[in-house]
């Protein structure tokens, strides 16, 4: 098979799908769930007061005050934890100021962010078929190649500019009394990248350090 032959081969085999089948189980995708993005205060402010919804059963049954730490030393770990005091009280769930003598709910925040591997960006498959006009100046084939790397590209771009954040926070909150959790859950958010530092606490990080060779 010859170089056109090869290249025309490959994108449209990438195109349409086609893998090689090798007996392994095909991947699938889990079905997709929206997903709230945290974009303000105020909208902290809408969590704490899920959040307290979803525990008001658990604490009334438990018939004590409530003690609710600080997360951390960022911004979110700093106003969140009054936020949830606040919706709690609403609820009339007594709210205490000490650990002594109460039930408390713990509630910490960890990021993660997704890595985006590398690839080709718009308007990079173009540009590569720009090179294969000299394999076929003329040919009819070299027309049709131009017009499916095209529509590749326009898929590439699209991804590209996917408006999907990649950064994600998600909020651990516990109930835990003699060793054992009476409420565990996790809730899921997007943040943008930049906003990672409002609940995140970058003081805590450490330098790595290269080791001479």
């Amino acid at each position: 098979m010859n170089l056109k032959k090869l290249c025309i081969c490959a994108i449209v085999s990438a195109m349409a799908g086609c893998a090689t089948h090798d007996g392994r189980p095909p991947v699938a995708t889990f079905d997709s769930q929206p997903e709230l993005k945290l974009k303000s205060v105020k909208h902290w402010e809408a969590v704490a007061s899920h959040l307290a919804g979803k525990l008001e059963p658990t604490l009334k049954a438990a018939n004590q005050p409530v003690y609710v730490p600080e997360i951390s030393g960022s911004p979110f770990g700093k106003i969140f934890p009054s936020q949830f005091r606040s919706s709690l009280m609403q609820l009339g769930i007594p709210v205490s100021s000490s650990a002594a003598g109460a039930l408390q709910v713990n509630v910490g925040v960890q990021e993660v962010r997704h890595v985006i591997p590398g690839g080709l960006k718009p308007g990079e498959l173009t540009a590569l078929g720009g090179s294969l006009w000299y394999l076929d100046a003329a040919g009819p084939t070299a027309a049709a190649l131009g017009g499916a790397l095209a529509i590749a590209d326009a898929v590439f771009s699209y991804e590209k500019h996917d408006s999907r954040p990649t950064t994600e926070v998600t909020l651990t909150t516990t109930i835990e009394q003699n060793g054992v959790y009476s409420v565990y859950r996790s809730d899921t958010y997007y943040i943008d990248g930049v906003d990672a530092s409002l609940f995140v606490d970058r003081s805590r990080q450490f330098p790595v350090i290269q080791r001479e060779r």
